[in-house]
């Protein structure tokens, strides 16, 4: 049993170092890098204008994962520990974690970057779209796992 804990620990840590990794090249990259930039075609007429605002969709989705991701890894540090080092989500030793700054600074950058895409779809005429699909779909997934909590479900 122990030894099947220790494979969990193990996928668990790797999944965490993928997860941090694709984040880290979020906070890198541009719009440009996802040819999402102002002069690209947003037209829901033609398959280049679809295809632009599923890779849109896909990004901001992607771009607020990263987001609640660094925000639970802030907060997992922030918490005092009684133990010498630090752990990661599974629970084995975590070997570099990143400073409150770095988090932060992270944090920003993919704001910024949300930033940047909704103004894209703002000037496009596309934001009340992205907004109302994108708001109805967390309303529903936040209250399942705030009735989750509470017990409801």
């Amino acid at each position: 049993m122990l030894e099947g804990s220790a494979i969990d620990r193990e996928l668990l840590s790797r999944v965490q170092k993928s997860v941090a990794s694709q984040v880290d090249r979020l906070c890198k990259s541009e719009l440009e890098d996802f040819e999402l930039e102002k002069s690209a075609e947003f037209s829901l007429g033609d398959s280049v204008g679809r295809c632009c605002v599923a890779r849109s969709q896909l990004l901001l989705g992607c771009l607020l994962v990263a987001v609640e991701f660094l925000f639970m890894q802030d907060t997992r540090s922030a918490a005092p520990s009684t133990a010498a080092t630090t752990t990661n989500i599974a629970g084995a030793a975590a070997t570099e974690q990143p400073t409150e700054s770095e988090v932060t600074l992270k944090i920003m950058r993919l704001f910024e970057r949300i930033n940047q895409l909704t103004l894209v779809l703002k000037e496009k005429g596309l934001l009340a779209f992205q907004l109302l699909k994108f708001l109805f779909l967390n309303l529903v997934k936040w209250l399942v796992h705030i009735f989750g909590l509470i017990g409801f479900v």
